[in-house]
């Protein structure tokens, strides 16, 4: 897997983000202090438990529907560290073509709280879809795969058409078995991932810090 940089890049991604946090003002805050006085209440591979984001979304200009949650969830996860994998056409096409699932708990392994797969040319849920957010939460106590499908239309960034899924481990896929390869391969990944970046406040309490870009990571044949 390499790595590179792009400012131009990402801006779909990042105009994803911004929108969500137009109507919650002070979310990626609220966020990053409940993460920071909080977060070893739960496993390390979530970010923040459902019940928080929807304490969150409390201060949000509107009230927020269900897929306004996951959107909130979802981003705010992959917020963090802005991975986006891009994977070699030639493993791309065996992944999705052949997905292969392992049952166990490989997908809590993801090498962040939230990645956006590049998935162009995979039809889900009846939608043309050019990629998909994807983040482990814990809702109910129990782990949850929720996941945001980007349509594809290079015009939308309202997220209008996001189709959201959720999975649990060992369930049918229910037509997502390409993500969970994809994601599978993700995690097994031997590479230099999007790196997470902490402060100290004077508090001594750990605060996130989101980079200023992306980070896109070329997944190939190990």
């Amino acid at each position: 897997m390499e790595r590179n940089r792009n400012r131009a890049h990402g801006i779909r991604q990042r105009k994803h983000v911004n929108r969500i946090a137009k109507r919650c003002p002070c979310a990626w805050n609220e966020a990053e202090k409940t993460h920071a006085t909080n977060n070893q209440r739960w496993q390390k591979w979530c970010y923040l438990p459902i019940q928080y984001w929807r304490e969150i979304a409390q201060c949000c200009t509107t009230p927020l529907d269900p897929l306004d949650l996951a959107r909130l969830a979802v981003l705010g996860s992959w917020r963090v560290t802005q991975g986006i994998y891009r994977f070699d056409p030639d493993l791309y096409t065996a992944l999705i073509e052949t997905p292969l699932i392992n049952p166990d708990d490989l997908l809590h392994r993801l090498p962040a709280w939230g990645v956006y797969l590049e998935m162009p040319g995979v039809v889900i849920a009846d939608i043309p879809i050019i990629g998909c957010y994807a983040s482990w939460l814990i809702v109910d106590a129990d782990p949850e795969l929720w996941l945001l499908l980007d349509p594809d239309d290079p015009t939308d960034f309202s997220f209008s058409r996001f189709v959201f899924k959720r999975w649990q481990l060992n369930t049918a896929p229910h037509g997502i078995a390409p993500i969970l390869s994809l994601l599978q391969a993700v995690c097994d990944a031997q590479c230099e991932h999007p790196p997470l970046s902490i402060i100290n406040t004077r508090k001594h309490e750990q605060l996130m810090l989101a980079p200023e870009q992306v980070t896109y990571c070329l997944v190939v044949n190990s």
